[in-house]
């Protein structure tokens, strides 16, 4: 069980920190826009030693990006199997109108606590890390749009619409948008099938070892 806690948040800690980061080179790209500058030259004069400030920030970072991303969080209850939740009711001994939800979170937790393998934690953790990388995504084509809308109207504003590689970027960041839903999609599904699968077989073997 030790073991299975130190995955899971290693899991989420790491999620953070790339999300954060991600959305760190997505503003720097943005601020370079805006200051003339290249694109690519992301981190000009960047020290060794900044990367600890890097890694700070980037959690921090990570951690709002994912709080917004909470906002879109997926529905869950399409993946929920209404047999095994109806079992489980009766298994945990729940109310007729308990809702889904909270009868899928007993099934999580009887899982989890039984899930040697750590893929119900790996399956969560990486839906968790492909929303935020669409939100922070999502972001970063705001703000280029944004922009992008502001120097055609406003005067002094770059004229970054003649720039090739904005439009690249742009491009770049909303098909990336398309993949990274694409893949938060996929490992819900997984998530969900692994919760219910798991919670199926354990309780099957616990009620069978009631009958002997």
């Amino acid at each position: 069980m030790k073991n299975l806690v130190s995955r899971f948040n290693v899991y989420d800690q790491f999620g953070y920190i790339f999300v954060g980061l991600y959305q760190i080179l997505l503003l720097k790209v943005f601020l370079n826009f805006t200051e003339y500058k290249s694109p690519f030259e992301l981190f000009d004069n960047f020290k060794l030693g900044d990367s600890v400030v890097l890694i700070l920030l980037s959690y921090l970072f990570g951690h709002i990006v994912q709080a917004i991303s909470n906002l879109f969080s997926s529905d869950r209850s399409h993946g929920y199997n209404p047999e095994v939740l109806k079992r489980a009711k009766a298994f945990f001994k729940l109310n007729d109108d308990t809702s889904e939800q909270t009868v899928f979170q007993y099934c999580y937790l009887y899982s989890l606590s039984n899930d040697f393998s750590g893929h119900i934690s790996l399956f969560n953790s990486l839906h968790s890390l492909y929303r935020g990388l669409m939100v922070a995504s999502g972001i970063g084509l705001v703000m280029n749009l944004v922009y992008l809308f502001l120097t055609f109207w406003i005067p002094w504003f770059t004229p970054v619409y003649i720039e090739f590689s904005y439009w690249v970027i742009t491009a770049i960041q909303a098909v990336l948008i398309v993949l990274f839903n694409s893949r938060k999609n996929r490992f819900l599904n997984y998530y969900l099938e692994k919760v219910l699968i798991s919670f199926d077989i354990l309780s099957k073997d616990l009620i069978k070892d009631d009958n002997r």
